[in-house]
């Protein structure tokens, strides 16, 4: 996915969300059309058929291994919450869309000054 001339990977999305956060998340993968390093890539589309949950620490290196989510839902959850405290979707190899609460999107865009809400 990119911006202008600027790819924006799994890895740095993931990043700019707080690796610590994203690191102590359960996460939750759907509907996964994934390109990247093969054996990597496969992993992540195994999680997302079998509604397998990864931690993040193993979702962080499968990033940095060069997955990249060409389509895909991801839904983090702190351990032992319900509800996911981000949700984020890639679009088509050109779009991530966030949802997260405002001082999370704050510090995404600090990351991504280019990005922009999503209309309600």
């Amino acid at each position: 996915m990119f911006r202008g001339d600027r790819e924006v990977t799994l890895a740095m999305v993931l990043r700019a969300l707080g690796a610590s956060a994203v690191a102590t998340s359960r996460w939750t993968i759907s509907d996964a059309e994934c390109a990247g390093q093969p054996a990597a890539a496969d992993e992540v589309h195994r999680y997302a058929l079998q509604a397998e949950a990864v931690s993040g620490v193993r979702l962080l290196a499968l990033a940095d291994e060069g997955v990249q989510l060409i389509n895909g839902l991801l839904l983090g959850r702190a351990i032992g919450d319900k509800e996911p405290w981000v949700v984020i979707r890639a679009v088509r190899s050109s779009d991530w869309d966030i949802e997260a609460a405002d001082e999370i999107l704050n510090l995404a865009q600090g990351f991504f000054p280019e990005a922009s809400p999503l209309p309600d």
